[in-house]
């Protein structure tokens, strides 16, 4: 009787109690495969025709062809991108100046948990003037951001205070939310000074319920009729005893 009546409220609660499927997906991804001249150079428009992410060059200064702030070797890449400098030489110009910045297109992350950014970092040289330690026209920027439903956190800081940059793998968890934007901000002020990042992933966890659960009113009827096949159960055993009595000592005439 208990081990039935265990089974029945067992099956009724797995009814009810349905367990989720969690799946991990890529939200979005970017190599800039096939994308080599997309974004900006000195002398030409800006193009970024046929590719879901931006460019804001803000205080970008792009003298001539061999300054970009665009894809090459399948990686964006920024040189001698100049932000504040009003010439060449960089003399005088804007102490603060707004760096130029890649942005992916706003990604939906609504119901998905278990957020994740990464990308890589990698640059032409180790050694760069950190924003905060150096005069105007000699500030190098290399900052990862993203944007949790327009709220802008920093993920990364990748030149260090004493200028020192390493080549690494930029990994950062996200908080829920709506949706997703990255921003990466990239500065340098020489030709031979690239900074570069490629291969963006942003992943997460998407919950699926498999049935929906029960109203409450449904739940107390499959209680009930769990109630009612344990019944019938035991009226069936008793009218089975009735009709086929065991005899102990065999047949009577």
């Amino acid at each position: 009787m208990k081990k039935t009546l265990l089974a029945s409220l067992s099956l009724v609660l797995g009814l009810i109690f349905i367990p989720e499927n969690v799946q991990a997906l890529t939200l979005y991804e970017e190599d800039f495969s096939g994308e080599n001249g997309k974004g900006a150079a000195g002398g030409a428009a800006t193009d970024v025709v046929g590719v879901d992410w931006s460019i804001e060059l803000n205080d970008a200064a792009l003298f001539d062809s061999n300054d970009y702030f665009r894809v090459e070797a399948e990686a964006f890449t920024a040189r001698d991108t100049n932000a504040g400098c009003p010439n060449v030489r960089c003399s005088g110009g804007n102490l603060n100046p707004l760096f130029p910045a890649w942005l992916s297109p706003k990604i939906d992350i609504s119901g998905f948990s278990n957020l994740a950014l990464s990308l890589d970092a990698f640059a032409s040289d180790v050694s760069f003037e950190h924003e905060e330690n150096s005069p105007i026209g000699h500030k190098d920027y290399f900052i990862v951001s993203y944007l949790l439903d327009d709220v802008e956190f920093l993920a990364a800081d990748l030149i260090t205070q004493t200028g020192f940059f390493r080549n690494q793998t930029v990994n950062q968890a996200i908080g829920n939310g709506s949706t997703l934007q990255v921003k990466v901000q990239l500065n340098t002020t020489a030709s031979t000074e690239l900074l570069s990042f490629d291969n963006i992933l942003v992943t997460g966890d998407q919950i699926n319920s498999s049935q929906s659960v029960p109203e409450p009113a449904s739940i107390m009827g499959l209680i009930a009729l769990a109630g009612v096949g344990i019944a019938s159960r035991k009226h069936q055993s008793a009218k089975k005893a009735i009709v086929n009595p065991i005899c102990r000592g065999g047949f009577r005439n």
